[in-house]
């Protein structure tokens, strides 16, 4: 599957498009929690030191894509960074 993809221009400009949608949206996944949390000030359930741990992962992919100068990987997952601060945030102050 995966050599069939490598070899086909088409499926592979499908699969770049796939994965920059996913990186752009994906975030907008934490915006439930976010919204909740400030919106109720409430954090009850949601762990600081895993938001936390989640931002953390994110510094390692944004340095690769910076010196592989891959903007997919920069702009992923600096939106996914700004999210999970958003989320954190949240937890610390509620």
């Amino acid at each position: 599957m995966i050599e069939l993809i490598r070899r086909s221009p088409r499926a592979m400009q499908l699969l770049d498009r796939l994965v920059f949608f996913t990186g752009v949206f994906g975030p907008l996944m934490n915006l439930p929690q976010v919204l909740q949390m400030y919106l109720t000030r409430d954090a009850a359930g949601v762990s600081a030191l895993s938001w936390v741990l989640y931002a953390i992962y994110d510094i390692p992919w944004i340095l690769y894509g910076l010196v592989r100068d891959d903007r997919r990987i920069v702009i992923a997952y600096s939106l996914w960074f700004i999210s999970n601060l958003f989320v954190l945030a949240g937890a610390i102050m509620y």
